[in-house]
């Protein structure tokens, strides 16, 4: 459609009489070195989750509906384990207790554990 556009203005242009733009020459280098950028994932927390009811299942996929506060990380059998951001910590322990959840905390702070990894190697 755009290009369309740009074909008609171009024969306006033209049958005017006015001066019709040069085309440009445009060339991007491609970025050299990447951007040091290190994500902290200080006080994220892994919980399994059982999941027995359809409602569980529903909440679930309702929470993993916003992947920057939550992550999944695996599925097992009538069970998930999924990472939780700090900053809706409250919001998914009121969720799991109001829901009936069987929950366990797998991990407490996931930056410790990435920490311990990279200082094995």
């Amino acid at each position: 459609m755009l290009f369309v556009i740009a074909l008609l203005c171009f024969g306006v242009l033209q049958a005017t009489g006015l001066p019709v733009p040069a085309p440009v020459s445009v060339t991007v280098e491609p970025q050299t070195t990447k951007p040091s950028i290190r994500t902290s994932y200080a006080n994220y927390k892994v919980f399994r989750v059982g999941i027995h009811t359809k409602s569980h299942f529903e909440v679930i996929e309702f929470l993993l509906s916003d992947p920057e506060m939550y992550n999944l990380w695996r599925i097992g059998k009538n069970e998930v384990d999924i990472m939780v951001h700090p900053r809706v910590l409250q919001e998914f322990n009121n969720t799991v207790t109001k829901e009936s959840f069987n929950v366990q905390l797998l991990v407490p702070d996931v930056q410790k554990l990435i920490d311990a990894e990279k200082a094995r190697k």
